[in-house]
């Protein structure tokens, strides 16, 4: 070969280059990249995000039925919503404890500036997919429950039904439990600086934490199916949860002080959130109109929220 064609395929190869790895760029910018989520139970999500936007374009389910696997394509519909109480009562006041600290009502907790109600559980179940229950954030992956002289850490845990909790006894005294299941009642004894494992009964309802002696003490645990979800209101009342397109949903309002909040415990002003209707204490959520469901204000009345202090 001449020593002028070295030169000339030398520039071929860099031209050739050149254009290669302007088409790996553009590709990259218009193809969207899709990677697997894997989730709880027998389900798997894949997402596909352009890498220049950022959003979200496609899911798919993948759900085993026996001996096969159906794949399909959905979206998600989110629900948003928000809890308020115009006329809450004052939280009791704080106390302060032998070792220093302070003991503060955590039953009851509304914001100063907008009324807003926060940690009321939002339960929604329905024919949801298995594994829906893998989007919750707060759902605790070890779930554990932790008991300072303060008080029992956190105060709200949400489970998968079943599943088996552990309690930390951090004080120096040993200490019994009773778990308030429904009518049922469940006791534990934990020696001091120790822990324990308990397994909550299979019934999806809150269940409070007591302690013996020492009043000031709670926390529930709210346990939940496989296809269902719970999110806690946050500081200002608000509530976000997806669920999948397509399926019926049922969304159920629970408080410590109230208990599961039915129709006629709303304000009337706003009990028909955005013609939503309340069923005894569920508020139904329809497949149909699609897409996403910005609920009116959930107006709990004061009178609602009033506990007396027992002696």
């Amino acid at each position: 070969m001449s020593s002028g064609a070295r030169p000339r395929i030398r520039g071929y190869l860099l031209l050739l280059a050149g254009v290669g790895g302007l088409c790996i760029v553009l590709y990259n910018l218009i193809t969207p990249i899709a990677f697997v989520v894997p989730e709880h139970g027998n389900q798997t999500v894949t997402k596909e995000f352009n890498q220049r936007s950022g959003q979200t374009q496609k899911k798919h389910a993948t759900e085993e039925h026996g001996d096969h696997t159906v794949t399909k394509e959905f979206n998600w519909r989110r629900i948003t919503g928000r809890v308020v109480s115009l006329d809450a009562p004052e939280p009791f006041p704080s106390l302060k404890h032998p070792s220093g600290g302070l003991i503060v009502d955590q039953s009851l907790v509304v914001s100063d500036a907008n009324h807003g109600l926060a940690n009321v559980v939002v339960l929604i179940s329905g024919s949801l997919l298995p594994g829906t229950n893998s989007r919750n954030d707060r759902m605790a992956e070890v779930p554990i429950l932790k008991i300072t002289e303060l008080g029992i850490s956190p105060r709200y845990l949400i489970v998968q039904n079943g599943n088996l909790i552990r309690v930390q006894n951090t004080t120096k005294a040993k200490l019994e439990l009773t778990f308030y299941c429904g009518r049922s009642e469940d006791h534990l004894v934990i020696p001091a600086q120790a822990s324990t494992q308990w397994t909550p009964p299979q019934k999806p309802t809150p269940i409070q934490v007591g302690v013996s002696a020492r009043a000031w003490m709670a926390a529930f645990i709210i346990p939940i199916a496989e296809d269902g979800m719970a999110v806690l209101t946050d500081a200002d009342g608000c509530f976000s949860v997806e669920i999948p397109e397509g399926r019926d949903a049922k969304l159920q309002f629970w408080h410590e002080r109230t208990g599961f909040i039915a129709g006629r415990d709303v304000d009337p002003a706003n009990r028909l959130p955005r013609g939503t209707p309340w069923e005894s204490r569920t508020l139904m959520i329809h497949s149909e109109p699609a897409g996403d469901i910005a609920l009116n204000e959930i107006q709990i009345p004061g009178s609602r929220l009033e506990v007396e202090i027992s002696e």
